[in-house]
């Protein structure tokens, strides 16, 4: 995973404006849902470190490329039904159309890193 000082997301290019997630120390981008790794952790403890893209660094690129061609926010999957998550079904559902057409998880990878 990558960690990022940038002050615009990894994904859509915005200025880095993030939401929380239902997941702890997960927070999500409020254009594109791209979720990032906010509160870090080592052996228990909470340490400091800037925020880190919760996605593959190989699916990065794709990722990136469905935003352009979409424009539609991303399903992070770190929240439930009916709470935080920015996309919505019918966005999953592209979002899970269109990875399997261009390049979509193999081998038992999932694009995003829980």
């Amino acid at each position: 995973m990558m960690y990022d000082n940038a002050e615009f997301c990894n994904i859509c290019d915005s200025e880095v404006c993030l939401s929380w997630t239902d997941t702890h120390g997960l927070a999500q981008c409020v254009k594109c849902g791209v979720p990032y790794v906010i509160y870090h952790y080592e052996g228990g403890v909470r340490v400091d470190k800037p925020r880190q893209i919760a996605i593959n660094d190989d699916y990065i690129p794709i990722i990136r490329r469905y935003w352009q061609e979409n424009n539609r926010p991303i399903p992070s999957g770190f929240s439930f039904a009916g709470g935080q998550e920015i996309a919505s079904r019918d966005d999953a559902k592209c979002f899970n159309e269109w990875m399997k057409l261009n390049g979509g998880a193999t081998d038992g990878q999932e694009p995003c890193e829980s």
